[in-house]
């Protein structure tokens, strides 16, 4: 029989001093990223023992976003999250893996589960599916700096619900501050323009959206955080319906979604009525723009715009979505999920992204090295030997 002891530090498990308390939940020293651990075994009957060490490294956490709930008819279309965020039908990346904008047309719980490194998170969210109806985004957070300090910001919601508005079958947006009050149609806020959270720093709105056969409940997320710069750039973007490109005279793109990317990070906002966007609080160092064409009709004139603060000149920052050429074009990428270590199951994600203006279809195969690796059975590849297909349309 054997005892095992832990130690901080090595003179300690030589002289069998100062164990750790807790070794089942012990928690590194905060003024260090990794930590040496000394392992005493000892022998019951005869004493005798010996000593050994690992290391414990602390590494930066991963995030997954969280959503609340929503209730929805006919379907319901996953909003854009950034990797190594994905979602899953089942918890633990178990079920089947689901790509940013499927449509969701029953009632189910939708896992989203990220790794990196050692570190892993989840989140979840029910999406109900109460009866048919136009497909309904789930909206990004409106996000505002605080100029103040007090928590309180106004926000432009109309830009969404004017967005939403534009849905094909969509006949009525309001919104409310309460789940209830949506579900009820009553006290929907009167100025969506500008409106002032009444909760600090975060909270949550309810959009209700009617069709002729149903009504959706969709939740939207206000933000409050801290202003750090006095950065901003704004633009317009606008449809270019004659095809001689934008200028002051073409219609305005309201309700589109214009982004920013920021060191990894992604910001988001929304045209008003008459195409207008604005980000402000922009970090330092270089930032890329663009937008997310509201259906596959239009393209932008540009991928992305570099926005460079200090020196950026914060004005003419447009966007013009055009009728683009018939193109076929198809990206495919292959990268981990999870570490790869010997005697473990490994995970590998292949994104196929069609980057066309036509229907693709084709196939994707994968070869490995059979004498170090072994397929185990995953959804939508086939194996011939060591090839793995992969057939998209």
């Amino acid at each position: 029989m054997f005892t095992v002891t832990y130690f901080t530090s090595f003179a300690d498990a030589e002289a069998n001093a100062n164990p750790i308390a807790t070794p089942a939940a012990y928690i590194i020293n905060g003024n260090f990223i990794e930590q040496v651990i000394f392992i005493r075994v000892q022998n019951i009957a005869t004493g005798e023992f010996d000593t050994t060490s690992f290391i414990i490294l602390m590494q930066q956490g991963v995030y997954v976003p969280h959503f609340d709930d929503v209730v929805t008819c006919g379907s319901f279309i996953l909003p854009v999250i950034e990797w190594p965020a994905l979602y899953y039908t089942a918890p633990n990346m178990g079920g089947t893996q689901l790509a940013n904008g499927t449509v969701i047309t029953t009632s189910q719980t939708i896992y989203i589960h990220a790794v990196s490194g050692v570190c892993n998170d989840e989140s979840s969210f029910t999406v109900n599916i109460t009866g048919n109806g136009p497909s309904i985004f789930q909206p990004n957070p409106l996000v505002e700096c605080d100029e103040n300090g007090d928590g309180i910001e106004t926000f432009n919601v109309q830009a969404i619900a004017d967005a939403i508005a534009q849905t094909a079958g969509v006949l009525a947006v309001t919104v409310h501050e309460t789940f209830e009050d949506a579900q009820n149609s009553t006290n929907a806020i009167p100025n969506l323009a500008a409106y002032t959270n009444v909760e600090w720093l975060q909270q949550v709105l309810y959009i209700r959206v009617e069709s002729a056969n149903c009504e959706s409940v969709i939740p939207l997320q206000l933000i409050v955080f801290e202003c750090e710069t006095a950065n901003s750039f704004s633009g317009h973007v606008r449809f270019d319906a004659d095809g001689d490109g934008c200028d002051n005279s073409d219609t305005p793109a309201a309700g589109v979604w214009v982004y920013y990317m920021h060191n990894g990070n992604t910001h988001y906002a929304y045209t008003d009525a008459n195409g207008y966007y604005e980000f402000n609080n922009v970090p330092d160092g270089i930032s890329y723009a663009g937008i997310y064409a509201p259906n596959a009709a239009y393209v932008s004139d540009i991928d992305t715009m570099t926005i460079t603060f200090p020196g950026n000149d914060p004005i003419d920052n447009d966007f013009c979505l055009t009728i683009p050429e018939p193109v076929q074009d198809v990206l495919v990428y292959m990268f981990p999920v999870t570490n790869a270590v010997a005697g473990f199951d490994a995970t590998y994600l292949v994104s196929i992204y069609n980057v066309g203006t036509l229907p693709a279809s084709g196939s994707v195969t994968v070869q490995f090295d059979a004498a170090h690796l072994t397929f185990l059975p995953s959804a939508g590849f086939t194996q011939s030997g060591n090839t793995l297909t992969l057939t998209y349309s």
